[in-house]
């Protein structure tokens, strides 16, 4: 699909004519950027709204202490970025590809998205499990949903 059947899908721009879509197509790159590269970070800012067109982006900060948390995870369709007069609130913030939301995640990755440690999400999985709240197996967490 071409970069203008992309730009046409952004509720952002909806109301925008052919024409204006035209030129906006005129005047935007598409790049690609491979798996685990940072788009971005507090200190290397880019100015601009982007478009993911496929794949994942993980947004997050750095907490005093060292550790990460993250902010949000993005899909394909979804603008990020800042311009002079729209912020969408990554000005601050890392911005990296990241593989599917999908595919396992380990407990490192489940602390990083609630601001936890990997030692606390193993302990909570631990006991939720032990109280048949869930059933964990190889790489999968089953809730069971007739637990009272």
């Amino acid at each position: 699909m071409n970069k203008l059947w992309y730009l046409s899908q952004i509720s952002l721009f909806e109301a925008l004519t052919m024409e204006e879509l035209q030129e906006i197509e005129r005047m935007t790159p598409m790049t690609t950027i491979g798996r685990g590269e940072l788009i971005q970070t507090p200190y290397t800012f880019r100015e601009g709204l982007f478009l993911l067109k496929d794949g994942k982006l993980k947004l997050y900060k750095i907490k005093p202490e060292g550790k990460q948390f993250i902010v949000s995870i993005l899909g394909a369709g979804n603008v990020f970025g800042e311009i002079d007069s729209f912020s969408l609130g990554t000005n601050d913030t890392f911005i990296e590809t990241y593989h599917k939301i999908d595919m396992p995640l380990s407990h490192q990755e489940i602390a990083n998205m609630i601001g936890s440690t990997r030692e606390t999400v193993t302990t909570v999985l631990n006991e939720l499990s032990k109280d048949g709240v869930i059933k964990t197996g190889r790489m999968s967490v089953h809730i069971n949903l007739n637990h009272r």
